[in-house]
């Protein structure tokens, strides 16, 4: 954004600086605006006060506009979090029901089991012996 703006800023003298000045400004926050204000040939930049500003009111309506789109993305971008949260709930939701049916699985084969020699367990107790064991959950 570029135009005139009537700025009033303190000089350290403490006197204000009170003039319509070329203010070019591409950069903003919520509360302040990052500006190169053209004075008597001299180009000073920094960040400003966004009440310092006084808008003119051609350049109201597009700083509104921008200030309006700014708002609605960052409004989006909350919508898009809050989905991205919700959906890495439900997967560690999801993820923890399943160690826990595998858990309450290994705990039923280790009681099914403990009592047996070695040389009765089948093969297919004896693999799943070995992946309860591997999680320890064998107990």
């Amino acid at each position: 954004m570029e135009g005139y703006f009537k700025l009033a800023v303190s000089r350290a003298q403490g006197g204000l600086y009170d003039k319509t000045v070329l203010v070019q400004t591409d950069t903003f926050t919520d509360c302040c605006v990052y500006v190169k204000v053209l004075v008597n040939g001299n180009t000073i930049s920094g960040w400003v006060v966004r009440a310092l500003l006084e808008l003119p009111p051609d350049q109201r309506s597009i700083y509104e506009a921008k200030a309006k789109v700014r708002a609605e993305e960052k409004s989006v971008q909350a919508e898009k979090d809050t989905l991205e949260a919700d959906r890495q709930a439900a997967k560690e939701a999801a993820e923890a029901e399943e160690m826990l049916r595998i858990k309450a699985r290994c705990h039923a084969l280790y009681k099914r089991t403990i009592d047996k020699k070695q040389a009765d367990l089948t093969v297919r107790e004896t693999q799943q012996i070995t992946a309860c064991e591997a999680l320890d959950y064998y107990h």
